[in-house]
């Protein structure tokens, strides 16, 4: 808990060569959430610090 979090939007996957997958570049952040509760192994619910909140598709990253 009180971990801060950036709200993502998109990105960019970067192949190699070859074709596969070899990195991903974060596309612009939209806003900062806080974790403020944790429900079992793999759920929390956070407040959001500023910005935009997340939409299905918007990643959440460590700053």
């Amino acid at each position: 808990m009180g971990d801060e979090l950036a709200v993502v939007s998109g990105g960019k996957l970067i192949k190699s060569p070859t074709g596969l997958p070899a990195g991903w570049i974060p596309g612009p952040t939209k806003g900062r959430l806080k974790v403020v509760q944790l429900f079992g192994k793999d759920f929390a619910v956070g407040k959001l610090i500023d910005g935009q909140g997340p939409k299905p598709a918007d990643l959440l990253m460590k700053p």
